[in-house]
Parts: C-alpha cells; structure tokens; sequence
C-alpha cells in the first residue's frame, strides 16, 4: 500500500493528502477495468484474492486454461517451490485497517459501490 512507503521515503507522510484525495484515484482506477469489461468481458480475468489465497495452484490452473497455455507439471513444480521458499508472512504479517486512516466501511462505500455491486468481494465488516 502508497501508506506504507510513504513513512520511509519522506519527511512527512501525507496521511491527511492521501486521506482526502486516494479514495477518488482508487475508484477511478477501479472504474477504468469495469468498463473496459462491459465492451469486452473476455478480456478480463477477475482473480479474487480470497481465492487464489484458498488454492493458489487451482487458481493458476484456471488462469492458464483462460490464456490458452498449457500448465505443465514443471510449471506446477517451480509453482510448488515458490509457494515453499516464499510462505505467506515470511517477511512478517502486515496488517491494514480502515480505522488507520480514520475512514469507515460507510466513508468508503460511495466511492466503491459499483466495483462492488459487479464484484461482491472484500464485503467483510471493518470499523
């Protein structure tokens, strides 16, 4: 997240800029590939992170049954490796709420609505 780095690059970290401005950048960022989807829904391959956290190498069979490409068993091995040397957290758990920035699921909800409505994901309960 732009927050994250914000603390190590620079003097000051802009929480209250990036408070104020971030939430239209987001949506507008969200609402480019939503419409791009409406003209041409085969061109976009929606991968829900809940998903490819459940079954990572179910998830890359999906997407490369989606581009066409075979998913061969060394594909499968390196992917399994990967997974291996690099486990979820290895560089520490990194946590991110709506409350560090002072917002609520409820500030949120106008700028991210029509994502939603298309993509009924991420609808957990946050402060």
């Amino acid at each position: 997240m732009r927050g994250g780095s914000r603390p190590i690059f620079e003097k000051d970290e802009g929480r209250e800029y990036m408070r104020e401005r971030f939430p239209l950048q987001m949506a507008l960022h969200l609402a480019r590939p939503l419409e791009l989807a409406k003209e041409r829904p085969d061109d976009i391959y929606n991968l829900y992170y809940d998903d490819m956290m459940a079954d990572p190498l179910g998830q890359m069979r999906k997407i490369y049954r989606w581009l066409g490409d075979e998913f061969t068993d060394a594909s499968e091995s390196g992917m399994r490796q990967w997974l291996a040397d690099n486990p979820q957290n290895k560089l520490g758990k990194h946590s991110y709420s709506l409350g560090d920035w002072g917002f609520s699921k409820k500030d949120l909800e106008p700028y991210f609505s029509d994502y939603l409505r298309v993509h009924p994901v991420a609808t957990r309960q946050e402060a």
